[in-house]
C-alpha cells in the first residue's frame, strides 16, 4: 500500500498493490497523482529501506521536495559503519547539547543523535544516527537514516 498524508496526518491519497508487485515501480505514479490532483509541490517523502533506492531519492530531491529514508548500517561503506556505531559525538534531541552516551543510565528516556555528510553517486545526503537507550524490548539500539 502507498499512502500520502498532509502535515496533520490526514490521508490525501493511497493505493493498494498486489503482494507480488515491485513497490519501487509504484511510487512515482502515486506521487504524480498527488502532485496533479492536490497541487502539492512541497512535501517530505518518508520511507523504509524498501523504497529508498537512489533513483527514488533523486526523484524526491527536485523542487521543494525532501526525503527521510532509513539506511541499513550493514549496507554502508566501512568508514560510515564505523562512524554510525561509534559512541562519540552524540547530541540530545531535546536541547541539541553534546552528550557522552557511555555515561547515560540504562533507564534514561532521552533520544540522542549525530549527523555526518554522506555522498553517493548522484546525491549529497546527511546521515543521521540515533540511539534510544530505554526501549521495552531492545536496549541500546542504533538506527541510521539519510536525510536531505
Amino acid at each position: 500500500m502507498g499512502l500520502f498524508m498532509d502535515g496533520d496526518g490526514i490521508s490525501l491519497a493511497f493505493s493498494t498493490f498486489p503482494g507480488n508487485a515491485n513497490e519501487q515501480t509504484s511510487l512515482k505514479p502515486l506521487e504524480k497523482k498527488v502532485l496533479s490532483e492536490f497541487g502539492c509541490q512541497k512535501f517530505i517523502y518518508c520511507s523504509d529501506a524498501g523504497l529508498a533506492s537512489e533513483d527514488i531519492r533523486v526523484y524526491n530531491h527536485m523542487g521543494e521536495r525532501a526525503y527521510i529514508v532509513t539506511q541499513s548500517i550493514k549496507k554502508l561503506r566501512d568508514e560510515n559503519k564505523t562512524w554510525a556505531l561509534n559512541k562519540k559525538r552524540f547530541k540530545c534531541v531535546s536541547d541539541d547539547k553534546p552528550v557522552d552516551i557511555t555515561k547515560i543510565l540504562e533507564d534514561d528516556s532521552g533520544l540522542y543523535y549525530k549527523e555526518e555528510p554522506y555522498t553517493t553517486k548522484k546525491l549529497y545526503h546527511v546521515l543521521l544516527s540515533r540511539i534510544h537507550l530505554n526501549m521495552p524490548s531492545i536496549k541500546k539500539t542504533f538506527g541510521t537514516y539519510q536525510i536531505k
